[in-house]
C-alpha cells in the first residue's frame, strides 16, 4: 500500500507478520520513491522490531527523477547486498 489513507492500519499489520522469524529481514528501498518515502518505510520497519525481529535496511539511489519505486528493475544496485545477505544466512549455524 502507498502512504495514502488507510495505510497506517494496513502496512503495520503486514510488517508484524514476521513475528517469530529468527533471522534478519532484508529491506532494500529506492530513494525518491513517489509512493513510499524513506520515513514511511522506516516507520513500517519499526513494527518488525516491535515484534522482536531484526531488520537490515538499505537505501539505494535509482537513476532518474522519482525512480525509487523501480528499484527492483535495477539489480546492479542491490545484487551485492542480496549476495552478501544470502552468504550470511547460508553460514548460520
Amino acid at each position: 500500500m502507498t502512504e495514502g489513507p488507510g495505510d497506517p492500519e494496513i502496512n503495520p499489520t503486514l510488517f508484524r507478520r514476521v513475528e517469530g522469524f529468527d533471522g534478519t529481514v532484508l529491506s532494500i528501498y529506492g530513494e525518491d520513491d513517489p509512493l513510499y518515502s524513506i520515513d514511511h518505510s522506516r516507520s513500517n520497519l519499526a513494527h518488525i522490531e516491535k515484534v522482536g525481529a531484526e531488520n537490515e535496511f538499505h537505501i539505494v539511489t535509482v537513476p532518474g527523477f522519482n525512480r525509487g519505486h523501480w528499484v527492483m528493475w535495477w539489480p546492479m544496485l542491490w545484487e551485492e547486498i542480496v549476495s552478501d545477505y544470502l552468504q550470511r544466512i547460508e553460514s548460520r549455524p
